[in-house]
Order: structure tokens, then sequence, then C-alpha cells
């Protein structure tokens, strides 16, 4: 029914949903952005306490069902 859920970007760039992952991305970085939760700041400017870490995509498909109950 459903391809399995590629397991890094470069498997992703591959699938034919590839440019709709992509609009994903960047829709979720744009957020990101926007609201303040990035920033972006020279390594140099930071001081040897600063902690970095770093951060990936997980790509997973969400699906969503409708389920319905039938009462008798």
């Amino acid at each position: 029914m459903f391809e399995p859920d590629p397991k890094h970007r470069g498997v992703m760039l591959r699938t034919e949903l590839a440019p709709e992952w992509i609009k994903s991305e960047r829709v979720e970085m744009d957020g990101l952005w926007r609201r303040g939760a990035l920033e972006k700041v020279l390594r140099s400017s930071l001081d040897a306490s600063a902690r970095i870490f770093g951060s990936r995509f997980h790509y997973v498909y969400d699906v969503f069902t409708t389920s319905t109950t039938t009462c008798l």
C-alpha cells in the first residue's frame, strides 16, 4: 500500500515523493526560523562552555485513517 519510510535523506531523494519531502522540510525549517527557535551564530562567537547539538530530519509518514463505530 505504502512504500516504507526512507532511512535517511539520500534514500528520500531517490523516491518519487522527493519533491513532497523537500517541500515539507522547507516548511518545517521556515517555521522554526520564523518563530525564533533557531539562531545563526558564528562558532567563534561562542564561549567554551556552549553546548552545540546536531539535528536531522526523521522521514516518517503520518498516515491518518478515519474509523467509525456503528451502534446497533
